[in-house]
């Protein structure tokens, strides 16, 4: 249990995590270490994504009562319906970047790294299948940094979507913050 110390805030430590093993990627000669970090820098970029949205929410007085109902939207449609949800007249174009990038990236995730399914792997590349083979996805470099980078496309495109309600964080400048909010929240959970 805490004592009410210093803790990270979920979506700064996993941008962060996201952002390292980049970098430790596009230097890493080790084949195995650098497919390790890219596979780190993707599946973190995503989660950084989840826990921001799901900040966002509880941070609103007119929709944190939406999550506590149902947490169980899928994180395509939380950032869909957080801009209406907060007067906003518009909402992300599903076909455009930022958002088509956000999707790629919780499908990369979801259906290719956390649910992986060999059966549905294809041992040669090619066009016609119109993915990489698991391997290739576990070692590009290009395509971790391309969601990482997106990571901060979809968090300023929400704020210019629901007029500046919605934060953009100090993380992206390279702060590491840290707040007291967690100690209280872990206090109130373990009296349930």
């Amino acid at each position: 249990m805490s004592n009410g110390g210093m803790h990270p805030h979920p979506e700064a430590l996993y941008y962060h995590i996201a952002v390292d093993a980049l970098q430790s990627a596009k230097t890493e000669k080790d084949e195995f270490r650098r497919k390790q970090c890219v596979t780190t820098a993707l599946v973190f970029a995503a989660l950084c994504l989840e826990s921001f949205i799901n900040q966002e929410y509880f941070s609103h007085s007119e929709t944190a009562k939406v999550l506590q109902e149902n947490d169980r939207f899928p994180i395509e449609s939380k950032w869909l319906m957080l801009p209406l949800l907060l007067g906003s007249n518009q909402t992300f174009d599903k076909g455009k970047h930022p958002y088509s990038i956000f999707q790629e990236l919780v499908s990369t995730r979801n259906n290719r790294l956390v649910h992986f399914k060999p059966n549905k792997e294809k041992v040669i590349s090619s066009e016609k299948f119109g993915k990489e083979y698991f391997g290739e996805l576990a070692g590009n470099v290009n395509l971790a940094k391309k969601y990482v980078k997106y990571v901060g496309d979809m968090i300023v495109e929400l704020n210019r979507l629901t007029h500046g309600k919605t934060n953009v964080p100090l993380f992206f400048e390279g702060q590491k913050y840290m707040s007291r909010v967690w100690s209280s929240a872990t206090s109130l959970n373990e009296n349930i």
